[in-house]
């Protein structure tokens, strides 16, 4: 029996040899039972010694993200969240991420993250910048406030207005020149005493109807500048020779404009005036009125001169009168009858609307020119019936040359004067007119079809606009 004790003890320290390891461990001992006493494995920081007693380390092979893998044990471990920086979120992954990130939130809003999956866009809109859907927005972008707008001001999302600046009215949403009329200032002219003629004949005919005028005249700032009028009296067109005239400016540069005596002048022979304007006393850019006193009377001629900048093109809108601002040409015929016999200015019928359309564009920084082939005697009474009707302040230019019974070369006056000004700095914009002669004049300075317009039997001739009525072609004209 002893034997075979020792022969099983034997077997089993065999066995313990063969089958059993310690791994890392450096011994092994085996005792009565046969039982495995291996001595633990000492491992290193970040290792555990396994069932097999082997040190491994349980964060291998492990994603914890953007965080930290905290071994536990051999089988165990730990995700430790990282420490995301302001605006970043943990998302499930244990990842610092950014919601806002790709994401639009408009001109000057700002998105702000709640979590990693959620976000808000903040509006942080400055001056005239308002939220909509998140959105900051401008409802003043691309809008046209007109001329001299001082801003555009947001009201709401969707609401804005205009302002204008001082000398601007708003029209239509748009800041406009105010509409002037055509006058004399003749409420601020203080008279002097009349002097009586030199020439006693003059007296006499002085008992007859004044027929004076004034030209008016458009200069750029480079030109020699003048003064021309002519003096008449009665039926017959009796000059008044060698008689003092007096000049008179009211300027409407000036900060507070008021009637300056300028010189006063003789007429010759044939009642007429011409003065060279010295360099120390030319008009500076702008409109300047003039009156023409007949000192021996106080009967007078009124004018207007405009002075331009001679690098900025003047941009004029030309209107023809007769049969283009009146119903019909032979207004001509009446107003010059008229003017004969009485002197009093003739209600020639008006096309209704035609005050409006020229408004419509002074209000819009244009020059107005009235071009009438008119004899030059009806300056005057022209003016007065531009005034009578409502139309808007422009320059008038009659015709020296024109007779009464129309048999002259108005095409070629009206050539020449246009060509004139174009070679002074002046931009016709617009032409309006109603006769075959005005179509040919306005082509003749290079207009193109579709800026002139012509009213009456000759509308839509030769490729130009035609205008029905003024009242629907305002309707017509951009805003």
């Amino acid at each position: 029996m002893k034997n075979i004790k020792y022969i099983y003890l034997f077997l089993q320290s065999i066995i313990c040899v063969l089958l059993i390891s310690c791994s890392d461990s450096t011994e092994k001992t085996i005792d009565n039972k046969c039982k495995e006493n291996c001595e633990p494995v000492i491992c290193s920081d970040g290792l555990f010694a396994n069932s097999q007693n082997k040190c491994i380390n349980p964060c291998e092979n492990i994603n914890c993200g953007d965080g930290m893998c905290v071994p536990l044990s051999a089988y165990k471990i730990k995700c430790n969240p990282p420490e995301c920086e302001s605006g970043m979120f943990l998302n499930g992954e244990n990842k610092c991420v950014n919601p806002c990130e790709n994401i639009n939130c408009g001109n000057e809003a700002i998105c702000e993250g709640k979590s990693a999956y959620s976000f808000e866009c903040v509006t942080n809109c400055s001056e005239n910048y308002i939220e909509d859907n998140n959105i900051c927005v401008n409802p003043c972008t691309n809008v046209d406030c007109g001329l001299g707008a001082s801003n555009c001001v947001v009201d709401s999302a969707t609401q804005k207005h205009c302002e204008c600046e001082t000398g601007y009215v708003l029209v239509n949403d748009k800041c406009r020149i105010p509409f002037k009329p055509i006058q004399f200032e003749s409420e601020s002219f203080v008279y002097p005493e009349a002097e009586g003629f030199i020439d006693p004949e003059n007296t006499n005919n002085a008992t007859h109807t004044p027929h004076h005028n004034g030209y008016d005249m458009f200069f750029n700032e480079n030109e020699e500048q003048y003064i021309d009028g002519n003096f008449e009296y009665g039926d017959f067109r009796v000059d008044l020779s060698n008689e003092n005239i007096g000049i008179y400016v009211y300027s409407y540069t000036d900060e507070n404009p008021q009637w300056k005596h300028l010189i006063d002048v003789s007429t010759d022979i044939d009642g007429m005036i011409h003065y060279d304007i010295p360099d120390d006393k030319k008009f500076p850019i702008g409109n300047h009125l003039i009156k023409l006193l007949v000192k021996g009377d106080l009967t007078e001629a009124n004018m207007y001169i405009k002075v331009f900048k001679a690098t900025e093109p003047l941009k004029l809108v030309v209107f023809d009168m007769d049969g283009t601002l009146t119903t019909a040409d032979s207004e001509i015929t009446w107003d010059y009858l008229n003017e004969l016999w009485n002197g009093d200015v003739n209600d020639s019928e008006m096309y209704p609307g035609a005050p409006e359309v020229a408004t419509y564009y002074y209000q819009r920084g244009y020059n107005i020119l009235y071009l009438t082939a008119r004899p030059y005697w009806l300056s005057e009474k022209s003016y007065q019936w531009l005034v009578l009707k409502n139309f808007p302040f422009g320059l008038l230019h009659t015709y020296e040359g024109a007779t009464p019974d129309g048999n002259f070369d108005a095409a070629g006056f009206k050539k020449a004067y246009l060509q004139s000004l174009i070679d002074k700095g002046i931009e016709f914009s617009f032409a309006y007119g109603n006769a075959l002669t005005d179509i040919e004049a306005y082509k003749f300075i290079g207009k193109p079809c579709d800026e002139i317009f012509i009213i009456g039997e000759h509308a839509g001739k030769e490729c130009v606009n035609a205008v029905a009525n003024y009242v629907y072609h305002l309707t017509t004209l951009p805003k």
